[in-house]
């Protein structure tokens, strides 16, 4: 094909496929003998500029195979509140989870310090050599 597709339509079908490819890529600016010739005519890039961008969102949806439900089922009273009460209980477990979590990094962050501030006091040796001593003590009593 040498670029014409069809006479005097080819300049029409033409920017009606550039309008197509230029919506997908969301850069479309509609070329202005495009917009003078055809006045009369509501092309599909005139229709989806001026739509809302819910529309616009739906109609790309729609393109590629994705049906939008526009209303929303409501939920039974009992069905809301079954789901509100595990919400709560799955929430308190959470909290559970997290004290005791909070609870052990800070015993471990306690015993982490004081064995630092041993020893950083006093040599490892040493250190050593009094535990030592404290076991014999201990036996000898």
């Amino acid at each position: 094909c040498n670029g014409d597709l069809m006479g005097s339509d080819a300049g029409y079908m033409r920017s009606e496929v550039e309008v197509l490819v230029r919506l997908s890529r969301c850069d479309y600016i509609p070329p202005q003998s495009f917009q003078a010739r055809d006045r009369g005519v509501s092309p599909v890039g005139f229709q989806y500029e001026k739509a809302c961008i819910e529309d616009r969102l739906t109609f790309e949806l729609r393109s590629i195979g994705l049906f939008v439900e526009t209303t929303v089922p409501a939920l039974d009273d009992k069905e809301e509140d079954v789901i509100i009460h595990e919400i709560s209980q799955l929430e308190r477990r959470l909290h559970q989870q997290i004290g005791k979590k909070k609870a052990w990094l800070t015993k471990i962050n306690k015993a982490a310090v004081k064995e630092g501030k041993d020893l950083q006091r006093d040599p490892p040796e040493q250190v050593a050599m009094d535990k030592l001593v404290e076991l014999a003590y201990r036996k000898l009593l």
